[in-house]
């Protein structure tokens, strides 16, 4: 299956990883997606997946890491809900 995502575990937070978007999920009820139909830079989404893809097991392991790494990357995310893999 091609879009199978890349599911990456930093402490608390939740990384789902698509080619086209990133969805995160902090604590066990908020979902925040972060796709290129939200945001004018697509080079944006292709950063902050690698920066997640390439970081280590602490690295952006909380909700404010995880929010400043979206502004570093020049992204917004829109709530969403619990994704079904």
């Amino acid at each position: 299956m091609k879009n199978k995502p890349i599911i990456v575990m930093r402490g608390s937070i939740i990384y789902v990883l698509f080619p086209e978007k990133v969805l995160v999920g902090i604590g066990s009820m908020q979902w925040v997606s972060y796709n290129q139909y939200d945001n004018w830079n697509r080079q944006g989404i292709a950063l902050f997946r690698d920066m997640i893809l390439k970081s280590k097991e602490n690295e952006y392991a909380s909700a404010t890491e995880q929010m400043t790494l979206a502004i570093k990357c020049g992204i917004r995310g829109t709530s969403t809900a619990r994704p079904e893999i």
